[in-house]
């Protein structure tokens, strides 16, 4: 191997790896924010079957899955509250 090959793999192991180390938390955040939403969104399911039965339902969309996500068991219950002011 000649020194102009090592220092090309040396170059291309610390871009990969500077990729990887930047790319990491964005990854994480997205992670927790799809969980979250799954999360989320099962509680908004059940919460339908328990108050379907009085008429008090909240859909499930982006918009939801999204408030759901972000805001967790709060924004759940904000969705509520407001389906309850709105009707």
């Amino acid at each position: 191997m000649d020194s102009n090959t090592i220092i090309l793999s040396m170059l291309i192991v610390c871009g990969v790896v500077t990729v990887i180390a930047v790319l990491a938390e964005p990854i994480k955040w997205l992670i927790k924010l799809i969980l979250s939403s799954a999360i989320g969104t099962a509680f908004i399911y059940v919460f339908n079957m328990i108050l379907g039965g009085m008429g008090i339902t909240v859909g499930i969309n982006m918009v939801t899955v999204l408030v759901s996500g972000v805001l967790g068991l709060q924004g759940v219950a904000a969705l509520y509250i407001v389906r309850i002011i709105l009707g």
